[in-house]
């Protein structure tokens, strides 16, 4: 009989991590932008998330709330969140670093082969 971490599928065992597990694996989060800290927090999340099992997303969507800290915090404490997809939608248009065309564009312009590196391609 599966455990709190288990879950039977046909002829397969599934094993999830716990909660305890989970907690400790999740960082806190403050609202920070100069960084790639917004995605990390994100990425390991989703981590967890998939690691869980779903009948435990509920709480685990509440402790990952309490990670918040700072800014974050600030900005996500009076706002209603249903699921973590709600709260991650939310994290990704205010804390992560939005990208132009126009900035992809010059930094592709701005790349150049420096003279140390080996050709790659040559064309004859």
């Amino acid at each position: 009989m599966p455990n709190d971490n288990e879950e039977q599928a046909v002829g397969n065992t599934i094993s999830y991590i716990s909660l305890d597990t989970a907690v400790r694996l999740l960082k806190e989060y403050n609202g920070e932008t100069k960084s790639d800290k917004a995605h990390d927090f994100i990425d390991s999340c989703d981590m967890v998330f998939s690691s869980v099992n779903p009948d435990n997303h509920e709480i685990l969507f509440n402790i990952i709330k309490t990670k918040l800290t700072g800014k974050a915090r600030s900005l996500t404490k009076y706002k209603q969140f249903f699921d973590w997809v709600d709260l991650k939608d939310y994290l990704e248009d205010v804390f992560s670093e939005k990208r132009s065309i126009s900035f992809w564009q010059l930094e592709l312009n701005s790349c150049k082969q420096s003279r140390q590196e080996e050709h790659l391609l040559q064309i004859k």
